[in-house]
C-alpha cells in the first residue's frame, strides 16, 4: 500500500482499540458505530498482515505485533492531536 492512500484515522481507531480492548467501546470512544470499527479493524488487518487481536471472551486481546506498535500508535495520535490543536479552530 502506498502511503499516501493510507488512511490516518485507522491509526486513531487502531489507538482507541489498544487502550480499551474492545470494539463497543472503541466505537463509544470515537463517537462511531462499533460495525465501522470493526470494519476499520479488518482494514488494518490487512495493512499489517496480523490479526492484531484475538478474541478471548467479551474481550479483544492485542497480538504481540499491536503490543509492539502501541506505543508508537500512541506517539502518532498525540502528535496529530497536536497538530490539530495547534492549526485547528476546534
Amino acid at each position: 500500500m502506498q502511503f499516501r492512500k493510507f488512511d490516518a484515522n485507522l491509526i486513531i481507531v487502531l489507538d482507541a482499540l489498544l487502550e480499551n480492548n474492545s470494539v463497543t467501546r472503541a466505537a463509544e470512544k470515537l463517537g462511531r458505530s462499533p460495525s465501522a470499527v470493526s470494519h476499520s479493524l479488518s482494514n488494518l488487518r490487512y495493512i499489517f498482515n496480523d490479526n492484531l487481536f484475538e478474541r478471548e471472551g467479551q474481550k479483544l486481546v492485542p497480538t504481540q505485533k499491536s503490543l509492539e506498535m502501541k506505543n508508537e500508535v500512541r506517539e502518532l495520535v498525540s502528535r496529530m492531536e497536536r497538530l490539530v490543536g495547534e492549526t485547528g479552530e476546534g
